[in-house]
């Protein structure tokens, strides 16, 4: 099951967007969806991984 905890942002086009912080298993599907803003967090607390959300390319990604 993943939790999350959202707040407020304002996307590049003055569109409301959410900055999420996630947690939750690595077998768990990270989510994406219209308001996912750009820099949210998701940590798989079993592997203790890190990933980013990337908005323009809506992908989750380990940072380099």
């Amino acid at each position: 099951m993943v939790s999350k905890k959202k707040t407020l942002a304002w996307g590049e086009t003055g569109d409301v967007v959410y900055e999420y912080e996630f947690r939750g298993l690595s077998t768990d599907e990270k989510p994406i969806f219209k308001e996912l803003g750009n820099g949210s967090a998701f940590l798989e607390i079993d592997t203790g991984k890190v990933f980013f959300y990337d908005k323009q390319n809506e992908v989750w990604g380990e940072p380099h």
